[in-house]
């Protein structure tokens, strides 16, 4: 199973959520997950901030889920073409 979810919650932030679930079996190790979610705020025309959760399950690598914070903070150059 996959899924991708792009919500605007205003006129500068937005929401993106995908993840995939991958079920072999009901077993612990039959199973994989990765699930993300980001979070961005347009601060001004060039400057942005996002947020991003992750969480992710692979049995192979590890049996404990691992999850993942990340700020980010950047300038963004978009080129407008006419």
């Amino acid at each position: 199973t996959q899924y991708y979810l792009l919500k605007k919650l205003g006129s500068k932030t937005e929401l993106a959520c995908n993840g995939k679930l991958f079920l072999k079996g009901f077993h612990r190790m039959m199973f994989d997950m990765d699930i993300s979610n980001v979070l961005t705020v347009r601060l001004t025309k060039m400057m942005r901030l996002k947020a991003e959760i992750k969480l992710v399950y692979v049995p192979v690598i590890s049996i404990k889920p691992q999850y993942y914070n990340e700020f980010l903070f950047g300038f963004f150059y978009n080129p407008v073409s006419k």
